[in-house]
């Protein structure tokens, strides 16, 4: 059904995304990441977005009641009762585990525009509107979320929001908004690298970085003993060192506790220098808790992250799965994945570029040509791995 999320299929959806997180599904602590899904990262195609003009998409999925109450929203609106409106766009949006969407689109860009509420609860509202099979909805979720983006003075965001409402729906005002501005559904920049690496000195350096030493006054063996871990998956057992054998990279999991472990990435640099990154993975849907996955390769001089944010979330004005098993849901976006580069032995962010799941776009990092190459979602060009987070069109 358009529009309607029922939590069987939400849970369903958020397991897929983070079954690398699950205990059943333990990564080889000892072993490097695999390289390819780093290294070049596909989507599936857009739907051809249909000739639409700027009114607002129909709601086919809702009830009798939810209709209602959105009728009543929307007139509530238009008359200036904003908080009234909210009530009912809140009560449009369904009952126990079925949630429509539209409704919850209009009451993030309601919260938007006339509410002054923090614009962090709009943003979910809008992100949970991506996730539509619903072109049209779709659309207008991307174009609200411009809004906000525009608001925020992003306006890279903005411009990528814009791509990827057209992507979806053609629309003249969208359109003449987006301008002479690239059409790349992509957006190029910082704000989706979540990863915060750095370079540190010797196995003393990296055990410290890992949270797992609380000084580096330690012996080089006992310190690797240590930072090098391969988790139990349970909060009654032991972890167990691997000892970080061979020549790199290693991946060390440790203290795992609801649902989630930390999970650290250690890259050799150079004599006794090593790239270190420490990521808290796993999502709890129970309680609506997401998770931004990390996933690292050393190409050479570079790290190469792909990170996967399944951006599950908590639905305003519901309880949580895990409060009441009978009525709780969550509402998840579409899912966004970011592919970042830096520099190895700096730990300095090079090149960033984040990608809806609703795109089709493929990224490769050329090491030789110090460039991430881009192709598909109108995304046929470069970003340079050189921090200036630039989208070059190829000639």
């Amino acid at each position: 059904m358009k529009g309607v999320v029922v939590i069987a299929a939400l849970f369903a959806m958020s397991a897929c995304r983070s079954r690398s997180s699950a205990p059943s599904a333990k990564p080889e602590a000892s072993r490097s990441p695999s390289p390819a899904p780093s290294a070049s990262v596909t989507f599936a195609a857009p739907l051809a977005p249909p000739e639409l003009g700027s009114a607002r998409p129909p709601a086919p999925s809702l009830d009798t009641a939810s209709r209602a109450a959105l009728a009543r929203a929307r007139k509530l609106q238009a008359d200036g009762q904003v908080e009234q409106a909210k009530a009912e766009f809140l009560r449009a949006s369904g009952a126990g585990q079925t949630v429509h969407l539209q409704p919850l689109v209009e009451l993030g860009y309601l919260q938007l525009t006339h509410l002054g509420e923090s614009d962090e609860e709009a943003e979910r509202l809008l992100l949970a509107g991506t996730a539509s099979d619903d072109a049209a909805l779709e659309a207008q979720a991307w174009f609200n979320l411009a809004t906000l983006f525009e608001r925020r003075s992003d306006s890279e965001a903005e411009r990528a929001a814009l791509a990827r409402s057209l992507a979806r729906r053609e629309n003249k005002t969208v359109r003449a908004k987006l301008g002479a501005r690239s059409a790349c559904v992509g957006e190029v920049g910082k704000r989706r690298a979540s990863s915060t690496p750095t370079n540190v000195s010797g196995w003393p350096g990296v055990c410290v970085q890992l949270q797992r030493c609380e000084s580096s006054d330690i012996s080089s063996a006992e310190a690797r003993r240590s930072a090098c871990l391969e988790s139990s998956y349970s909060a009654a057992d032991p972890d167990k060192s691997h000892g970080c054998p061979g020549a790199g990279p290693w991946t060390s999991t440790f203290e795992y506790s609801w649902f989630s472990y930390n999970r650290g990435w250690i890259a050799p640099t150079g004599t006794s220098r090593f790239f270190v990154d420490l990521a808290r993975v796993g999502a709890w849907p129970a309680t609506c808790r997401g998770a931004v996955t990390p996933e690292w390769k050393q190409d050479g001089a570079f790290a190469v992250v792909t990170l996967e944010d399944d951006e599950l979330m908590q639905l305003p004005g519901r309880p949580i799965p895990q409060a009441e098993p009978e009525n709780g849901v969550c509402i998840s976006g579409a899912g966004t994945t970011t592919v970042a580069v830096y520099e190895a032995e700096s730990a300095a962010l090079l090149a960033a570029v984040s990608f809806s799941a609703r795109q089709r776009v493929e990224v490769r990092f050329d090491a030789t040509q110090r460039r991430l190459a881009l192709s598909g979602g109108g995304c046929d060009g470069y970003v340079p791995a050189d921090g200036s987070f630039r989208f070059l069109p190829r000639e």
